[in-house]
């Protein structure tokens, strides 16, 4: 498995899914930079110490630019809600391995499993499948 350091587009998509939660812009861009720390230290662990951080972990900023209503703290929109569970996913896949749990990516991962479940959910398949 190769880890690399997520794009500025994925951490803004993975930050605008977990800022459903209403965090405030600085504590969102505070967020993408504590994500992209723990980016960089998932690559150091797979590639050693002399991998150099990106300059996104000193000075990323959250940049709100997908409007959105949050039902469930899912975008309504579910195009919106499928990239964000995307760029979660590649973040997830980045991070998973090389350096085990952290805060941070529990509550990755509990966002990514509301975003599933409310995908799903709005599915026409999933609406009209038996009950019983």
């Amino acid at each position: 498995m190769s880890v690399f350091i997520v794009s500025d587009k994925t951490m803004q998509q993975v930050v605008s899914a977990m800022h459903c939660r209403h965090l405030g812009t600085e504590a969102a861009s505070q967020l993408g930079r504590e994500l992209f720390q723990l980016n960089h230290l998932a690559v150091q662990a797979r590639y050693g110490d002399d991998v150099e951080p990106p300059p996104e972990c000193e000075t990323w900023t959250w940049k709100p630019n997908t409007p959105h209503t949050c039902p469930e703290n899912v975008p309504s929109d579910t195009a919106v809600a499928c990239r964000f569970l995307r760029a979660m996913d590649c973040l997830r896949y980045q991070t998973d391995e090389p350096i085990g749990t952290h805060r941070l990516l529990e509550q990755l991962y509990g966002t990514q499993e509301q975003y599933r479940r409310a995908i799903i959910r709005r599915m026409p398949e999933y609406r009209e499948a038996d009950w019983d």
